[in-house]
Parts: C-alpha cells; sequence; structure tokens
C-alpha cells in the first residue's frame, strides 16, 4: 500500500466518486490521516464521516469536501490542463 506522499491524487473539482476515504479527506483537507480520524472521534471536525459499518473504515462525502473549501465542480472540458494533483496550469503556458 502506498503511503499519502505516493498517492495520486484526482484533483478535487474533477472528483467523480460520492464519498472519498480518509488518505483522500485528508491530501484535500491539508491534514494528517491520523487528524481526520480525531475529529470523526471527537465529532469535531468541519465534515461528518460516513462510518462503513461492520469495518473501522470512514468515508468522507465529496459534496461536503467542496463546500467547506469553496470548490466548484468542473464539468466537462475548460482551458485547465493538470500537471500535479494539485496544481493547475492554464492551456498554452506556465
Amino acid at each position: 500500500m502506498r503511503t499519502q506522499s505516493e498517492q495520486r491524487f484526482t484533483p478535487l473539482e474533477l472528483e467523480t466518486r460520492p464519498t472519498v476515504d480518509t488518505a483522500a479527506y485528508a491530501h484535500y483537507m491539508h491534514i494528517a490521516q491520523q487528524t481526520a480520524r480525531i475529529h470523526a472521534c471527537k465529532e469535531s471536525g468541519p465534515i461528518r464521516p460516513i462510518r462503513i459499518p461492520g469495518t473501522a473504515k470512514l468515508h468522507w462525502p465529496v459534496a461536503e469536501i467542496r463546500r467547506v473549501l469553496g470548490v466548484a465542480i468542473c464539468n466537462g472540458p475548460s482551458n485547465i490542463e493538470y500537471d500535479m494533483p494539485s496544481r493547475w496550469v492554464p492551456k498554452g503556458g506556465r
């Protein structure tokens, strides 16, 4: 399994899944995974996770992550190319 620093994450505005795991949530929120888990335990974070029955797994609603971060959904082609998971570059230049 890859660590958070090795994983590649879909840019949040292009994410199509309704929920993401804790690793992706921590990446988008710029926090440690353990911090996200503590927020879930204490219900002290900005987003309440969905607990998967029968496991210790948490999933986080993408719509809520977007709302908290103020990120819009990308609907269709645009003039943005992604050269890194969290960095955009306008087409035709840097």
